[in-house]
């Protein structure tokens, strides 16, 4: 029952990830005077279905992610292709098996963009 539940949310979330990527909601990622409200919006368009900023739901919390990887460039690797990274690494691993399912991948999202989505669960 989990399982259909997970494969229904992400064809839902995969219909309606498109629907809020204008550019301007892709480029600005932070405002001028440095706080990151772009990453609200690119939380709540991309991350939202799956994802709490302070609590695990179909996947872990943000609050504290870039924390968890011991690598970086392996985290911005996860967020835009995860099942290259599942292959080799324990920890990626460890998160599909936990949440028994596989991320959507966004590899559209930028290095920035994606510490924008982060800093904004962080606060």
């Amino acid at each position: 029952m989990r399982y259909i539940f997970f494969c229904l949310t992400t064809i839902v979330f995969l219909s309606c990830n498109n629907a809020g990527n204008s550019s301007d909601a892709t480029n600005a990622v932070t405002d001028v005077s440095g706080s990151n409200a772009n990453g609200q919006d690119l939380f709540t368009t991309h991350c939202s279905t799956c994802h709490k900023p302070n609590a695990d739901f179909l996947g872990p919390a943000l609050k504290g992610a870039k924390s968890r990887w011991a690598d970086k460039a392996l985290l911005y690797e996860f967020v835009k292709n995860p099942e290259s990274v599942i292959e080799k690494d324990g920890y990626a691993l460890t998160l599909q098996q936990r949440y028994q399912g596989n991320m959507t991948p966004f590899p559209n999202l930028s290095n920035e963009e994606i510490d924008a989505i982060l800093a904004y669960c962080n606060q």
